[in-house]
């Protein structure tokens, strides 16, 4: 589990026990304290993350298809049976 230095409690302790609820959750006073402080850093890194700069796609950036193409399927007698097509084995 990452240690944190300042932990920011985001989130009180009623809310966390209303979640509880909501999610038909029993929480005795310690299981309730640590979602507490689990939230709170969730939270807390979810604020440090809306404050991240943001890198806009502009006009230089070329856009490329990252999809292969279609390789055409030259002799179809030996890859159809009846009506499926057989395909490479992948595992």
């Amino acid at each position: 589990m990452p240690r944190f230095d300042k932990i920011i409690l985001m989130i009180s302790l009623e809310e966390v026990k209303k979640l509880g609820l909501l999610a038909r959750i029993e929480l005795d006073k310690k299981e309730a304290e640590e979602l507490q402080r689990e939230l709170g850093q969730i939270l807390d890194y979810v604020s440090k993350l809306k404050k991240a700069p943001i890198r806009e796609a502009g006009a230089s950036e070329t856009l490329k298809n990252v999809f292969r193409e279609d390789e055409p399927i030259n002799d179809e007698s030996e890859i159809k049976k009846g009506e499926y097509v057989r395909v490479k084995h992948i595992l």
